[in-house]
């Protein structure tokens, strides 16, 4: 254990004396903690701490280096002893994975109202670039870079940020936003105080906040996104595509398979869809294209805006349009069999097919050719 003991210089000449007296009182001081192991790539690295930021980096040495920086900010240095002896860390290592847990005791806990020095922690990990990691702290944001394996991270009180990972990425923090460059598996994460920015994944993605947009450049299956609190943006997905948010408009360039939509609190656009499309919103316009033949009804509904549809020449569905802001119009030829007029429109459209349910309270209906 290496303690080290800085003390804080004056901050002005009205206080120097003052502080003069008072330096060992407001010191900083430190108790830092190192250990390495021997690993193969493949391996796995947990840590459980109860406090403090984890970053990782990779390196093509076959080793786990752990650096833990602690330092006590304020008191004498023998409180700060007394909270750095109370912090117990622990390394173990069984097989090809390395543990790392950390936790104040039960004396310290019990005895929090009596003003004791803040304890700050920070762990800098290094690992073999081919690794599995699983981390997890309440206090801080964790930091995972480019790697193959598997990447979990669990936070109560900061950000994640995951570089490309070739592999699954599992990750969930209470308190700040989540970052993925890339992911070769499938992405599941999940805040409740920031945004969520996702590359392009392999997999499913399932992304959820409650105060904040998504971002998803492009996944490999389908695709589940919800939000509270601002807009959903997805580049491209080859499954299906579930969004909702209470907050924010929602764009998805497109998507192979079904999509569903809803918003109450902007539009809707739907740049390409091959299957079926349910769209609402309570506070928008929608834009719609359907590729292909979808496999079931569609319904995009709207209080607040227009609704313009695009269908491929050989699309046949059953188009029911009706509007009580404006007018239908069309592009495509439809066989009528129901009501006409001004705001209303219903018929088949290339024989038939599937039905096509297009409301809006707020604006016209527009059914172009894509």
């Amino acid at each position: 254990m290496n303690l080290r003991f800085r003390g804080i210089s004056p901050a002005g000449c009205l206080a120097a004396v003052w502080l003069a007296g008072a330096t060992l009182a407001f010191a900083d001081h430190e108790s830092n903690l190192a250990k390495t192991f021997p690993v193969s790539p493949g391996g796995k690295l947990v840590v459980r701490a109860d406090r403090g930021t984890i970053d990782v980096t990779t390196s093509n040495v076959d080793q786990v280096a752990i650096q833990v920086w602690r330092a006590v900010k304020g008191g004498s240095k023998a409180r700060a002893d007394e909270v750095f002896a109370d912090h117990d860390v622990t390394f173990t290592q069984e097989s090809n994975t390395v543990t790392v847990n950390a936790r104040m005791n039960e004396s310290f806990t019990s005895s929090w109202f009596h003003h004791r020095p803040n304890l700050q922690v920070r762990y800098e990990i290094v690992i073999p670039d081919k690794f599995n990691v699983d981390l997890k702290t309440f206090g801080g944001s964790i930091t995972v870079p480019d790697l193959t394996g598997e990447a979990r991270g669990e936070t109560s009180g900061g950000h994640l940020k995951f570089g490309r990972i070739d592999g699954p990425v599992w990750g969930k923090t209470f308190g700040g936003g989540i970052t993925v460059a890339g992911a070769t598996g499938a992405v599941e994460v999940a805040t409740s105080g920031g945004q969520i920015e996702l590359g392009e994944v392999g997999g499913k993605v399932s992304a959820q906040t409650f105060g904040g947009s998504i971002t998803v450049r492009r996944a490999g299956g389908a695709v589940t996104a919800k939000t509270s609190g601002g807009r959903i943006t997805i580049g491209e997905a080859v499954g299906s595509v579930e969004a909702k948010t209470f907050g924010g408009s929602i764009s998805i360039r497109k998507a192979k398979a079904s999509v569903t939509a809803e918003t109450s609190g902007g539009g809707i656009d739907v740049g390409e869809a091959g299957g079926a499309v349910t769209a609402k919103t309570f506070g928008g316009s929608i834009t719609a294209s359907l590729a292909g033949q979808p496999a079931d009804d569609c319904r995009l509904e709207t209080s607040g805006g227009s609704i313009h549809v695009k269908l491929a020449p050989t699309v046949a569905v059953d188009l029911a349009a009706s509007t009580s802001g404006g007018g239908v119009q069309t592009e495509l030829p439809v066989t009528v069999q129901g009501a006409q007029g001004r705001g209303t429109l219903e018929g088949k459209i290339n024989g038939g097919g599937k039905r096509l349910r297009l409301q809006t309270h707020g604006g016209s209906i527009y059914v172009e050719k894509l």
